[in-house]
C-alpha cells in the first residue's frame, strides 16, 4: 500500500470587525493509504490532526490549540483512489487542500 497524507486548511475567520490583525483559521491532516485488493482499489483514511491556528499580531505569531478528541480510526473506501478522495469524499470546495506526503 502507499501512504499519501494532505493538509485541509480552512479559510481565514476574522474574529473581530475592523480588525484584521486578530484572525483564526483551522488546518486538518489526513493520512490516506491506497493500493489494490483482488483487483479493486481501495483506501483507507483518517483524520489524524486538527489545529486552530490564532494570531493577534497579523499573522508574525501564532497561539495553536489542538483537538485532543480525535479518535484514531480508518474510513474504508472501494474503487477510489488518492485524488478521487480529495475530490469526493474530503472535497476541497469549502478549504485549501494540498499533499503534503514529502513531509512525512
Amino acid at each position: 500500500m502507499k501512504k499519501r497524507a494532505f493538509k485541509k486548511t480552512y479559510p481565514i475567520q476574522y474574529i473581530y470587525p475592523n480588525d484584521t490583525d486578530t484572525y483564526q483559521y483551522t488546518e486538518d491532516t489526513y493520512i490516506v493509504f491506497e493500493g489494490r485488493l483482488d483487483g479493486v482499489k481501495i483506501c483507507f483514511y483518517s483524520r489524524v490532526q486538527s489545529v486552530l491556528r490564532k494570531t493577534t499580531d497579523g499573522g508574525k505569531t501564532y497561539d495553536d490549540t489542538y483537538d485532543n478528541l480525535l479518535v484514531p480510526s480508518y474510513f474504508t473506501a472501494l474503487d477510489v483512489d488518492f485524488d478521487e478522495i480529495i475530490e469526493n469524499v474530503i472535497p476541497s470546495n469549502d478549504g485549501m487542500v494540498k499533499e503534503i506526503t514529502e513531509k512525512l
